[in-house]
């Protein structure tokens, strides 16, 4: 059985002035832009259609690069420890009645603990390379995903970002509004009993960031 991820989004920063929201964008974006525009992807997914008395024995997230530059680049992926919004916008100012998440505040009327996203490096996961388009990639998130699904912490989603955020790579991937079903981001779920594998597809998706 196969799912498709329910939320993903993409953030960056550019000197300050309004608070961008792109929840309906059809791409995310990760960037080490040097000096302005670093951008981050955020992604949610529901886990509610998991049986329970499970044991999850592999999570994989899995995102398929659309462009970018061909640069080696390392991107690492770690747990929300903020929910957010994800928004209506396309690359437009946030309002109240979009309530969108910004690279300042996971709503319009809230802010992040730390500005660029709430997060935790606690079983994180990373990979390098990343040079190839129309290729899917993988990061590993079993820890992550059981303690979601154990309510062990609560299910905030994954955010996306650049190791070091200091060099002007850049790799786009497919967001959950991409037209083909095949290229929108998933999280590969195997578990026991039975050796079963589901694909959840995100649930919210969005490229946030501050624009002049």
């Amino acid at each position: 059985t196969y799912n498709t991820s329910i939320a993903d989004m993409a953030m960056y920063y550019q000197a300050p002035v309004n608070l961008i929201n792109n929840g309906i964008r059809p791409t995310l974006e990760v960037t080490g832009n040097t000096g302005e525009q670093p951008r981050r992807a955020l992604l949610h997914f529901n886990l509610s259609s998991l049986p329970g008395g499970i044991t999850i024995t592999n999570a994989d997230l899995r995102l398929r690069r659309q462009g970018g530059n061909n640069t080696s680049q390392t991107i690492d992926v770690y747990r929300v420890t903020t929910d957010w919004n994800e928004g209506t916008l396309n690359n437009a100012a946030n309002t109240l009645a979009s309530n969108g998440s910004t690279w300042y505040g996971p709503t319009f009327s809230t802010k992040w603990n730390t500005i660029g996203g709430d997060f935790t490096t606690t079983n994180g996961a990373s990979l390098t390379g990343l040079t190839v388009n129309n290729t899917i990639y993988t990061w590993n998130v079993s820890t992550i995903t059981q303690g979601w699904y154990n309510s062990t912490f609560a299910n905030y989603g994954f955010i996306v970002k650049d190791l070091t955020e200091g060099t002007n790579n850049d790799k786009i991937f497919n967001s959950r509004e991409d037209g083909t079903a095949a290229n929108r981001p998933t999280l590969r779920i195997t578990y026991n009993p039975g050796n079963v594998t589901v694909d959840i597809v995100a649930d919210r998706d969005n490229w946030i960031y501050e624009s002049t």
